[in-house]
């Protein structure tokens, strides 16, 4: 929630990113380096991209975790 509200994004949408329900826009790639870079911990942005192109490919091709 803390994030969401510093992100000025909705609690939902981040939950669905994080599934890999929702693609991951570049600009919440931004916001969440800077979310955690002002608490002191340093992420890998550029780990971060890959990771989130990777969520993004699999949802395009189907999510086999969402199939039944």
């Amino acid at each position: 929630m803390s994030m969401a509200t510093s992100m000025k994004a909705n609690v939902s949408s981040l939950s669905g990113m994080e599934t890999g329900r929702i693609k991951i826009e570049d600009d919440i790639i931004t916001k969440t380096h800077k979310f955690f870079l002002l608490r002191g911990l340093r992420l890998d942005d550029g780990l971060m991209r890959r990771l989130a192109k990777g969520s993004n490919d699999r949802l395009k091709n189907g999510n086999p975790l969402f199939k039944r």
